[in-house]
């Protein structure tokens, strides 16, 4: 099955984070940014705790600055997102977050942790592994809209058409923005699975 990625800025947007001192250690370092984790190191997740909103908004190069109205973080500060981390629970699953480290200047500041699965509260969680290179496409994956070839996609004008239609420069209407110019356009395979495989019923 095929999809089409279609990329438009969003004057601003949230992800659901971690403060670092929320992910306690119980062995060995904090969570920080790549160069200075440890594998090995353990960290529990505190307990009544709640995902906090870290709004950002887009600048020139990687980096990303923390926006006005955010719930945490330093409004003004670069936003860069770090790596990838894999930690391992006690009973050998494995799950996924993305470090982000936030930047006052020269100086680093605080790191957020950005799970992409449900994390238990007093959980050990022994990091197995740390990657930069695969960070921004585990981050696209959450962050951007996917559709499947066929889907109509309204136009600024109000006229819809195919997403495979669509070109850089189109006016596209977004449900938080408003009309957007699309900058990217991508195409991803995937291979069908359960009721998409052909002659599924």
């Amino acid at each position: 099955m095929s999809s089409v990625v279609a990329h438009y800025p969003y004057p601003r947007n949230t992800i659901a984070v971690f403060a670092s001192n929320d992910f306690v250690v119980t062995e060995g370092e904090g969570v920080t940014f790549k160069d200075d984790l440890v594998l090995d190191d353990a960290y529990q997740l505190s307990p009544n705790l709640t995902h906090k909103a870290l709004t950002y908004e887009k600048c020139d190069g990687k980096a990303f600055v923390v926006a006005d109205d955010t719930k945490i973080g330093t409004p003004g500060n670069q936003l860069y997102l770090d790596c990838t981390i894999t930690l391992m629970a006690p009973d050998g699953t494995t799950c996924e977050a993305l470090v982000w480290v936030e930047v006052e200047g020269d100086e680093g500041g605080e790191v957020y942790l950005m799970p992409l699965a449900s994390l238990r509260a007093e959980y050990d969680y022994r990091l197995v592994g740390a990657d930069r290179d695969t960070a921004a496409a585990k981050f696209a994956d959450v962050a951007w809209v996917r559709f499947a070839r066929g889907t109509n996609i309204t136009l600024a004008s109000g006229a819809q058409i195919p997403i495979e239609d669509l070109k850089v420069g189109d006016r596209i209407l977004t449900r938080d923005a408003g009309p957007q110019q699309i900058r990217w356009i991508g195409n991803t395979t995937l291979r069908p699975r359960g009721h998409h495989r052909r002659g599924a019923v």
